[in-house]
């Protein structure tokens, strides 16, 4: 029988580069939360996960708008326009980098932009890294970094997967879909190798000779490397 944990089979990995910004995981972040029949359920759990606060309000309706294009100022990845029935309105900003260099002052065009529909005080920016890593300052240049909240794919979305999951327990399409989804940021975050890591430090910080050993490791990585690229050249 098929040990179904160690099936080496995800649909993302298939169709995208599993470090796809735009194509992969903006787009299924944002389509997810476009959901008709459970996107407001995820979204009510994103906006617990990454602790946004809208003083009590209750949400009426709200739009998604994937790599949104904003005259003069760019592509924003993910927006998030929320309208409550006090007849308020706030607006949520994801920008999304995995491997991507920030462009220069991006977060601060992106605010200006929303700041022609919205007040400061409605614009939310979420900047979302593999690891919670804040931005660099040419990014946010005009802004105060405070502004700005960092959230990760390590943590919040993991987690926010997570209690999605536990709301399509029942809707086998939705959930298995939701789990490759949640493979693949174990995946890029290294959270699958986290065991791993933690025994293999104990190990050595419980052994001088393997914490001395531990201090050359990195070179004679390079070494390796180095001759790996050779032999790969002299094969062709």
């Amino acid at each position: 029988m098929l040990d179904e944990n160690k099936i080496n089979f995800n649909i993302f990995t298939i169709l995208r580069n599993e470090s796809d910004e735009v194509n992969l995981h903006s787009k299924f972040i944002g389509e997810i939360l476009k959901n008709k029949n459970y996107g407001k359920i995820f979204l009510e759990k994103f906006l617990e996960n990454t602790e946004l606060k809208f003083e009590e309000k209750k949400l009426k309706s709200y739009e998604i708008k994937i790599e949104q294009a904003v005259e003069n100022y760019g592509r924003i990845d993910i927006v998030i326009e929320l309208n409550f029935e006090n007849a308020s309105s706030e607006v949520i900003v994801i920008e999304n980098k995995i491997y991507a260099e920030d462009q220069p002052e991006q977060l601060k065009r992106y605010f200006e932009a929303m700041n022609k529909k919205y007040s400061k005080k409605e614009i939310k920016i979420l900047y979302l890294t593999l690891d919670g890593r804040g931005p660099s300052e040419q990014s946010y240049n005009g802004l105060e970094l405070e502004e700005i909240k960092l959230i990760s794919y390590k943590e919040n979305i993991f987690q926010w997967i997570g209690e999605c999951i536990k709301e399509v327990s029942t809707i086998p399409i939705i959930r298995e879909t939701l789990v490759q989804y949640s493979a693949l940021i174990e995946k890029i975050t290294c959270k699958e190798n986290e065991g791993a890591i933690k025994e293999m430090k104990n190990l050595i910080m419980g052994n001088e000779k393997y914490l001395k050993a531990a201090y050359i490791v990195p070179e004679v990585l390079k070494n390796i490397k180095i001759e790996l690229h050779l032999k790969f050249w002299e094969t062709l």
